[in-house]
């Protein structure tokens, strides 16, 4: 990763802007990632690692899914609840398509962004009603 690491949305462990690639360790191999505002996830593959989802960054709107708001500088598990098969970020808000056809998503809320029938913020990924 490079650029603007003002919340460690690199994941290298600082808060220091890159302008040459860092290596990131995952603790796997990235098959997708997307990026919000001021955070990353990834979606891992292979082995028991399949369909993981690790997030870091800001985590304002408890992006990490960890019933915090504490930035993250370094790569976080993200318990979603199942194993992810596709993997969205828009804004400060997160989605997984999982394998077994749900759709979990998490933080950022106000509009209904996460399809719950709400407007309440999450700190742990909900089921979208489709």
């Amino acid at each position: 990763c490079w650029g603007q690491n003002n919340y460690g949305q690199l994941g290298d462990g600082t808060s220091s802007n890159r302008n040459s690639p860092v290596v990131v360790n995952v603790g796997g191999t990235v098959i997708q990632s997307c990026m919000g505002f001021y955070f990353t996830c990834v979606r891992l593959t292979g082995g028991n690692v399949e369909g993981t989802v690790k997030c870091f960054g800001r985590n304002n709107n408890h992006q990490m899914a960890d019933g915090t708001t504490s930035t993250r500088y370094v790569p976080q598990t993200v318990n979603v609840g199942c194993q992810a098969a596709l993997l969205t970020c828009a804004g400060y808000s997160i989605s997984v398509y999982c394998t077994d056809g749900r759709i979990r998503s998490w933080a950022y809320n106000s509009h209904g962004e996460l399809g719950d029938g709400s407007s309440s913020q999450r700190n742990t990924p909900v089921n979208t009603n489709y």
